[in-house]
């Protein structure tokens, strides 16, 4: 095993601390083999390249659409079963010891193996529905729940060309084999993008000085590319509440690995704080962890975790209890 040192945690608290404070960002994580590791971010962009290719291969084609929910907003179409049955296949026959969590399955066990795969197929169903290519294929692999390597196929990267973002803990970001950054220019500024939820005004506000700070929000439809936006610095900021697991077990590696800032926000806890691992809530299955999470650049990521000011859970529930009604 291989002892990984992360005092860069001292650097991304949103908040000052004192010395007996910052001992808790000090953390020794073992870890596998640098080979195995290489391997697995090897594979895991060789998939993620045949699946993309799959993805475009039907793209803006006659597609078989299902719901999730009764309302019909949550969709999934075969494409996205299809993509993540060929994934499953190839990382049983290549890692068979590795367990698997998939966005189309379920996997309610609570016992896993230091290796987990976790899988979105198409992340960004709607868009891909319709036609829009912001759409990604998510694969992050986590050791002991901490992500190990990310990968993420999008049909269009900032160069106009698609491709595979992909890093592993410790050596880098990169799409196409080319480093990229998520840390240029330095500091906040309003000609630039911010990427938020659709409904965020019922969720959160925003403090008079990032108002002030940050530029023009955008709503992308897929939390893997928007993530891939912060890695590569297109967006300076990205805000999601409540992501699924597999929306970003990928892209808040290669957030941190490109020089980015990943703080997070669990349902019980009222501060940021930098996501090390992904725990689920106690007595759930790993699948079910949930949090709210700022990513990007770092200077303002910080000054998001001091201006983002939550609205009553309260408030909020009775806000979605009335559009349930009108919608009946």
């Amino acid at each position: 095993m291989t002892q990984y040192y992360h005092p860069e945690l001292l650097l991304t608290s949103p908040m000052p601390m004192d010395e007996t404070e910052a001992e808790v960002y000090h953390w020794v994580m073992d870890l596998p083999e640098p080979k195995l590791v290489e391997e697995i971010e090897r594979r895991a962009v060789d998939y993620a390249q045949e699946c993309g290719a799959v993805l475009l291969e039907h793209f803006k084609k006659p597609i078989g659409v299902e719901y999730k929910d009764k309302h019909q907003r949550d969709m999934v179409t075969k494409v996205d079963k299809q993509v993540e049955a060929q994934l499953r296949e190839a990382i049983a026959r290549d890692f068979p010891g590795h367990g698997i969590i998939g966005e189309e399955s379920e996997d309610s066990s609570k016992e896993l193996p230091d290796f987990v795969w976790v899988l979105d197929p198409l992340d960004g169903t709607t868009n891909y529905a319709n036609g829009l290519p912001a759409f990604g294929v998510s694969i992050g692999v986590l050791y002991q729940r901490r992500p190990i390597v990310g990968c993420i196929f999008v049909p269009v990267g900032p160069n106009l060309q698609g491709g595979v973002f992909h890093c592993r803990l410790g050596a880098g970001a990169f799409l196409n084999g080319e480093l990229v950054s998520a840390s240029v220019p330095q500091l906040p500024s309003q000609t630039r993008i911010i990427t938020l939820p659709a409904r965020h005004y019922w969720q959160f506000s925003f403090g008079r000085e990032l108002w002030r700070s940050v530029g023009e929000p955008r709503t992308i439809g897929s939390i893997s590319y928007e993530l891939t936006l912060a890695t590569s610095g297109v967006s300076q900021l990205s805000i999601f509440t409540a992501p699924r697991i597999w929306d970003v077990a990928a892209g808040v590696l290669l957030v941190r690995e490109a020089g980015g800032l990943v703080l997070c926000r669990g349902p019980a806890r009222r501060i940021w704080a930098p996501l090390e691992d992904f725990t689920p809530p106690k007595g759930k299955a790993l699948r079910e962890w949930r949090a709210t999470i700022a990513a990007g650049n770092p200077e303002t990521v910080r000054l998001a975790a001091r201006e983002v000011h939550f609205r009553s859970h309260a408030l909020w529930r009775l806000r979605r209890l009335l559009r349930r009604v009108l919608r009946l």
